[in-house]
């Protein structure tokens, strides 16, 4: 199925234009460089090719930096193989090949030897100009002379090997794509995949075929696929792949245990890299995992699901994203927005050389507004700052509320993926996320705007629990009614003493939230001594007196649906406490 959708997106990738993605034998690899070369094969300058790109950080600050430019260049599945065989590419590659000098200027010949054999052997005679002034730049080129070049000292910069690709003097196109070398590599491609598809040992020389569990038809199944990228590993990650005998069966090698055809696995393969390419806009990052999401074709809301999950800039900088959420919180389907074409979701974590699939949702674009929605409804509360908070609070900004030190790296392992899973399927959320954030209040003492809004979803949600935006008083939850207490007793304190370094909220939390019974009959003794002190003492006395006669008695113990209505009820009076009045 996951495959299937992403066979699919590529087909619709190609149908938007060719330079879009790359068609097969190709790929879209990240060029830094350019070689220029004049027709007798000398190189004559090395010309950055990088582009600027420039992101919004979560400061709010612009960044800008220097990225490779990506462009389509020819490929085979060799290129996976290239740890093992150093196997090279054609018409590009990195410094190690095209000239035989790595980053820091160490030969390198072994590699420019196979570069030079695997292209020599493929371009044999030509009249093309281009191809003939490559023949003579493989024959002639020394990698000492490199220093003679200008424009050396940006491949020798210690930090990574660039990948170059060649061009004739004079000329803007790409070696690589002038049409002579285009056809050349159209008639190469198919002899080169067959042989590199080969199963078994040298003695199994015939290319195995079967059903693809793709397509459904019959065709040459491929050997290995290529890796995924993106996710950290530098060598790339797999999502079909079988190397240990405890994972074959019926004598069957590698993947032929999940027969694909060679097309397929190029196709899902790259629709996948693709999507996970940081400019595509179809990925977002949340703790440990790596979600992309597209649509059968074209739709508004491929651009907007970022911005909900991992925005880069305030969501009221996007006007047309925020009428789209305000719809969708009031539960209204957009004009604009056809609610019937189909729309996917797949969350990844790389584990080791493969891949982990978190979750996968498959719907409609109406299907997954609704839920959406839904969410943005279930965490709606007041904000403790109007002007500083986001009216849609980002999944991301959201789950930081339940890791120590408000690290990333520290969220709870499989969270993330389990709470966007809620957000797009609709069901409850994990059990453990109200747990994660009741524990972080506890031991920092901060019930803040992101963490009640967790609280409140978690409790509308999963419990079924009725939980208004603002001040309820007509709540009448003896933990919610204990919550309103403790906020107006932590406020004649600060009333009573201006600038104290602590306050019960920092002292006694905790224990009021987990244990009232032990802990309020001394606060509400020592609230005593702060009333006459305070600016408006009394008043806030009579507010305590009023929500005091609701509660009947102090429980000895409170469970974790009862702290999660206390918090709210601190967070909802500790607001109110200090709202100036309606004229």
């Amino acid at each position: 199925m996951i495959l299937q959708a992403l066979v699919q997106y590529y087909a619709r990738l190609r149908e938007e234009g060719p330079e879009r993605v790359a068609s097969f034998g190709h790929c879209k690899e990240r060029i830094h460089c350019l070689l220029e070369i004049d027709k007798e094969g000398k190189p004559t300058s090395i010309r950055s090719l990088m582009l600027e790109e420039q992101s919004i950080g979560r400061t709010g600050k612009t960044k800008t930096r220097l990225v490779p430019r990506p462009l389509i260049v020819p490929s085979t599945t060799e290129t996976d193989a290239r740890a093992s065989n150093k196997a090279p590419n054609f018409l590009w590659d990195n410094s190690k090949y095209t000239l035989g000098i790595d980053n820091d200027g160490t030969s390198k010949l072994a590699y420019f030897v196979a570069f030079q054999k695997h292209n020599l052997a493929l371009i044999g005679e030509t009249n093309d100009e281009g191809l003939r002034a490559v023949v003579f730049f493989l024959n002639k080129w020394d990698p000492k002379e490199i220093n003679n070049v200008a424009g050396h000292e940006i491949i020798l910069n210690g930090k990574q090997d660039y990948n170059l690709v060649f061009s004739l003097r004079g000329e803007r196109l790409f070696i690589h794509d002038r049409p002579a070398a285009k056809l050349l590599w159209d008639e190469k491609i198919q002899r080169l995949e067959s042989e590199y598809n080969k199963f078994g040992d040298k003695k199994q020389a015939q290319i195995a075929t079967g059903v693809d569990l793709v397509t459904g038809m019959k065709g040459q199944i491929a050997r290995v696929h290529r890796k995924i990228g993106g996710l950290g590993n530098p060598t790339g990650n797999a999502v079909v792949s079988f190397n240990d005998e405890a994972y074959l069966s019926y004598g069957k090698k590698q993947s032929a245990n999940a027969p694909i055809s060679i097309a397929s696995a190029f196709e899902y393969t790259t629709a996948l890299n693709d999507l996970l390419d940081y400019s595509s806009g179809h990925r977002v990052t949340v703790a440990d995992t790596v979600a992309v999401f597209w649509a059968a074709r074209q739709s508004p809301v491929e651009g907007f699901l970022g911005f909900v999950l991992n925005p880069q800039k305030d969501d009221s900088a996007n006007a047309e994203l925020r009428l789209y959420l305000e719809a969708i919180r009031e539960g209204k389907q957009p004009r604009d927005v056809d609610p019937a074409v189909q729309f996917n979701v797949l969350g990844l974590a790389p584990n080791v050389a493969r891949l982990s699939i978190r979750f996968w949702y498959s719907g409609t674009v109406g299907e997954i507004g609704e839920r959406i929605g839904r969410h943005f409804r279930d965490i709606c509360i007041e904000k403790q700052y109007k002007d500083k908070e986001p009216d849609y609070p980002p999944l991301w900004r959201l789950l930081l509320e339940t890791a120590v030190q408000h690290k990333s790296e520290n969220i709870p392992p499989l969270l993330a993926g389990s709470v966007m899973r809620s957000l797009l399927t609709g069901a409850k959320y994990p059990e453990s996320l109200l747990a994660q954030v009741i524990a972080r209040i506890r031991a920092e003492h901060d019930v803040n705007y992101y963490r009640a809004s967790l609280i409140k979803g978690c409790l509308t949600r999963n419990h079924s629990r009725e939980v208004c935006m603002s001040l309820d008083k007509d709540n009448k939850t003896p933990a919610y009614l204990l919550g309103r207490v403790f906020a107006l007793l932590e406020k004649v304190q600060k009333d009573a003493i201006p600038g104290a370094n602590t306050t019960i909220k920092d002292r006694y939390y905790s224990s009021a939230s987990a244990t009232p019974r032990s802990v309020f009959p001394i606060l509400l003794r020592g609230a005593q001594h702060h009333i006459p002190k305070a600016p408006y003492g009394k008043h806030t006395e009579g507010q305590i007196e009023e929500v005091m006669q609701d509660v009947k008695e102090f429980p000895a113990h409170l469970n974790l649906e009862d702290q999660g209505f206390f918090a709210i009820g601190y967070y909802h009076q500790r607001n109110a406490n200090y709202q100036k009045k309606d004229k």
